[in-house]
């Protein structure tokens, strides 16, 4: 169905939407004896809250360094921001990893580099 806006230019109704967010999902496993989370997918409002039993759970499992992989995060917003911040907190050496771009901006614009590192 289309609808006409003030500029006459027709649009289709689903283009006024979001697409539906992507799942969010974590994992836990070693890489040279340091405990890796990796998160993958949308970190937001609208999925922290289903990934969150899932991260608590394999956090619980880690040691007190850990580095989280954000390879796969494809959009994070202070939703995300607090998650990583809530995963390092009980921790004395949290690290992230591979960012994208887009994720690496947000870190960096946000301050949150200069409390997680980001690491090779």
């Amino acid at each position: 169905m289309r609808d006409a806006n003030s500029t006459g230019r027709a649009e289709r109704m689903s283009d006024l939407h979001p697409a539906e967010p992507e799942n969010a999902t974590a994992s836990l496993s070693s890489d040279g004896g340091v405990s890796v989370l990796t998160l993958s997918g949308e970190l937001d409002l609208a999925t922290v809250a289903d990934i969150q039993r899932s991260v608590d759970a394999i956090a619980a499992q880690a040691p007190e360094h850990l580095v989280i992989d954000l390879t796969g995060v494809t959009f994070m917003d202070s939703s995300g921001i607090a998650l990583l911040l809530q995963i390092a907190e009980p921790r004395s050496r949290t690290e992230l990893r591979n960012p994208t771009p887009l994720i690496r901006r947000v870190l960096e614009m946000t301050g949150l580099t200069e409390i997680l590192p980001i690491v090779p």
